[in-house]
């Protein structure tokens, strides 16, 4: 006869089980925020000022790329959770992969929006000359990686969704501090 394997998600106190899913999360957020400050100190002394302001011309779209991606991974997760407790495993594969399949979608779209309307509408945002070539530029490389960035985001709910927080900051610390590391190698 075998034991059913304690659920950390169900068995034990509640403040446990907040510390283990929410400590990650917090960690991760904490280093998305040193790192972007990291960024802007050498982005605004190594490049220089109008670097700077092209990128934070471009802010606004970088976040609702940045939702984009929450969204379609938080949408996700809840779906997958459920069926992961149900023990629904085929179900979950599903979503899963037809999460990755609509990240790329949405990836080809914002491609092909940008194709046909993105050089007009960020020179209406951000005029010309050298600070809007600089947010073009910046924008164009957002826009290129966004399937990417939207499978990355599915990837990380996944692993969240799957009880592994911990693997999932790991990572993110990794690719922070290494992104940290690159922006004084480069």
């Amino acid at each position: 006869m075998s034991a059913t394997p304690a659920n950390v998600f169900v068995d034990g106190p509640l403040g446990r089980v907040f510390a283990r899913t929410a400590v990650p999360i917090a960690i991760i957020m904490s280093m998305n925020g040193a790192l972007g400050i990291a960024d802007a100190m050498f982005l605004g002394r190594y490049v220089g000022p109008r670097a700077l302001e092209a990128v934070t011309l471009i802010f606004p779209a970088f976040m609702a790329l940045s939702a984009l991606g929450v969204l379609i991974g938080g949408g996700m997760a809840s779906i997958l959770a459920r069926l992961l407790g149900a023990g629904r495993h085929a179900e979950a594969n599903a979503v899963f992969e037809a999460t990755h399949g609509m990240a790329l979608a949405m990836g080809a779209a914002l491609i092909a929006l940008y194709a046909g309307l993105g050089t007009q509408a960020i020179g209406a945002l951000t005029g010309t000359g050298p600070v809007a070539d600089m947010a073009r530029g910046y924008f164009s490389i957002l826009v290129l990686a966004s399937p990417v960035g939207l499978v990355l985001a599915a990837q990380s709910d996944a692993l969240r969704s799957e009880g592994h927080t911990a693997f999932m900051a790991a990572g993110a610390l990794l690719v922070s501090l290494s992104n940290i590391g690159f922006n004084y190698v480069l």
